[in-house]
């Protein structure tokens, strides 16, 4: 899977989650309380 940019850094607040379509997949994006981005497909 290539970069998708998902808008701004500070749309996603420290210690918050979102879920986003991306190519047809529900992506879930979290910010960790140290800033760091990460990605999981959401799926159980």
């Amino acid at each position: 899977m290539s970069w998708v940019d998902l808008g701004a850094l500070t749309a996603l607040p420290e210690r918050g989650a979102r879920c986003v379509r991306v190519g047809g997949l529900a992506i879930a994006v979290f910010r960790a309380s140290t800033g760091e981005v990460f990605a999981l497909r959401d799926q159980c």
